[in-house]
């Protein structure tokens, strides 16, 4: 039993020149869909001109996402994992336990948005811009996403101490605050930490599927890209600095959508924690705001360094892959020679380069995040010594809104927004290399033929897999 669309056998009377090259995205999509039996798909890549054998086994991941066909409830929740955990409490999983992931973050999906903008980029008359393309792809999944985290950071975060306002006046005997404003005030603080806990579980996984996809979508073009080579653009790069980018790089991704919603929260959130503050605290919460302001041009001088650090550690991890690519096909004269120890020295040498840009990367980030634990306590610090300087009466109520206020502004502003800053910089040289590898020179008349090859594999006039070959035991079923 042979797939939908191919209507020849692989025999010996066939040479591999007589079919079709082989657009992988075509197949990928044909080897996702049958992935519930053995199959083993034979395939000829001319731009390489040599076979790949592929086995897809029985007993793989076969079940369909609950996450397409699931109630909101459910995904806010995540009621829909429990069937998982339960059966993992029975038996020790295995693949064919698992879930397939959702339709929206199969590969071919994301790899054909990003496809259709860069090829318009391609198309445009100015300078092809990758950015743009990911942005037009998928900058609108980004930015909805920024709103809800907006409403979350401008809502429950500072609605908590706003309600602890009312709970320190009714301990004061205020007269103003009835036992009533007390209970709904302790009931506002629950339902604030309620919502805060759901959408700041569902933010971080929507943010993550957004960078997986990103992630997913750009590695999927740089395959793509690197079967189209032509042998000038092969002397260009190397395997080396293509698999870097594709196992190293392209995750700088997922911690951009991870942090990057600070960098549009955090100033909005400071300019209503002042707004609140100001009837406490006068000109002295400028103070903190002051404090704040300094903090800016801080991060900005850390986020070139942190820029110019990974554009250096980039270049030196390529190097070395490229060393030791060169060192593995060369194996054999360098033993015959015995020629071990100066080619260590080589490697030892292109290893602590790079490792003592990695090290001064993470003393970088590690000075990031001890200004999250010391930042919002010097600024509480400096306003209350300047209102009390300013003649100032420190009160409860006053120390406990401060203090609220202050530390809603911790997470976004004393770790998000640093981590932030510094993935935008690490993103802009990510970008860029993997811009340059798109824009090489690919074989001509490789689009034409592949346009054609694309159309016959669709209507199965032609064969684009050389043979489908199914187990024995499937045969003998038969």
């Amino acid at each position: 039993m042979r797939p939908h669309g191919y209507s020849r056998e692989f025999t010996s009377n066939h040479s591999y020149q007589d079919f079709c090259p082989l657009k992988w995205s075509c197949f990928e999509d044909e080897l996702l869909h049958r992935a519930d039996k053995a199959v083993t798909y034979v395939i000829y890549t001319p731009t390489y001109d040599h076979i790949i054998t592929m086995e897809v086994t029985n007993g793989l991941v076969t079940i369909p996402s609950p996450w397409d066909r699931i109630n909101i409830i459910s995904k806010l929740t995540f009621s829909w994992v429990w069937s998982l955990f339960i059966r993992a409490h029975k038996k020790d999983l295995d693949f064919s336990d698992l879930y397939r992931c959702p339709k929206s973050d199969e590969t071919h999906r994301v790899r054909q948005k990003l496809e259709i903008k860069w090829d318009n980029q391609l198309k445009s008359k100015g300078k092809p811009s990758l950015f743009r393309a990911l942005f037009a792809s998928f900058g609108p999944e980004l930015i909805v996403l920024y709103i809800s985290d907006v409403i979350r950071e401008l809502g429950p975060i500072l609605f908590q101490p706003y309600c602890i306002v009312y709970l320190v006046r009714y301990f004061n005997n205020d007269p103003n605050t009835s036992q009533w404003w007390a209970i709904w005030a302790a009931v506002g603080i629950v339902l604030a930490s309620i919502a805060n806990m759901i959408i700041i579980f569902r933010n971080h996984i929507l943010f993550s599927k957004v960078g997986f996809r990103i992630r997913v979508a750009c590695c999927a073009l740089i395959y793509r890209k690197s079967m189209r080579l032509s042998h000038s653009s092969l002397g260009q790069t190397t395997v080396g600095q293509i698999l870097n980018i594709m196992s190293n790089d392209v995750h700088r991704f997922d911690q951009f959508a991870q942090y990057s919603r600070a960098l549009f929260v955090a100033p909005l959130q400071a300019v209503i924690v002042l707004y609140l503050l100001w009837p406490y605290l006068r000109w002295a919460c400028l103070t903190g705001m002051g404090i704040l302001v300094l903090f800016i041009p801080f991060q900005v001088l850390m986020g070139r360094m942190f820029r110019s650090i990974r554009q250096k550690t980039a270049k030196l991890t390529d190097s070395r892959i490229r060393l030791m690519q060169e060192i593995i096909a060369g194996m054999r004269v360098i033993k015959m020679y015995a020629w071990e120890q100066p080619f260590a020295q080589l490697v030892a040498i292109a290893r602590k380069s790079e490792v003592k840009q990695i090290r001064l990367s993470n003393f970088l980030k590690g000075v990031n995040l001890s200004i999250y634990f010391v930042i919002i306590r010097v600024i509480i610090y400096a306003c209350f010594l300047t209102y009390i300087l300013m003649g100032g009466m420190l009160s409860a109520e006053t120390a406990f809104a401060t203090i609220g206020y202050f530390n809603a502004l911790r997470w976004s502003i004393g770790l998000n927004a640093p981590l932030g800053i510094a993935a935008l910089n690490e993103i802009i040289i990510v970008i860029k290399r993997i811009q340059n590898f798109l824009l090489l020179e690919e074989m001509s008349g490789l689009d034409e033929r592949e346009g054609k090859d694309n159309e016959a594999f669709i209507s199965g006039e032609n064969e684009i897999i050389l043979g489908v070959m199914e187990n024995t035991s499937s045969n003998e079923e038969k």
